[in-house]
């Protein structure tokens, strides 16, 4: 399915994901992780009419199995 989406758009939702994937630069070289965050921020948009607010934080992994 082809989406056009207005430059202003595309600029927000990349300003919003360079803003918070500066935190973690292996993410932001990822081009299919980038691909899938940004549609999935662009299909919230289309729903709701707002980019919403989104933080990422890192996953601790335990090595405690009980």
């Amino acid at each position: 399915m082809m989406v056009i989406v207005p430059n202003i758009l595309r600029d927000a939702i990349n300003t919003a994901l360079d803003e918070q994937l500066k935190e973690f630069p292996e993410a932001s070289v990822d081009i299919e992780t980038r691909e899938y965050l940004y549609s999935e921020l662009l299909a919230f948009y289309n729903e709701n009419g707002y980019i919403p607010e989104f933080r990422f934080t890192k996953n601790e992994v335990s090595n405690d199995r009980a």
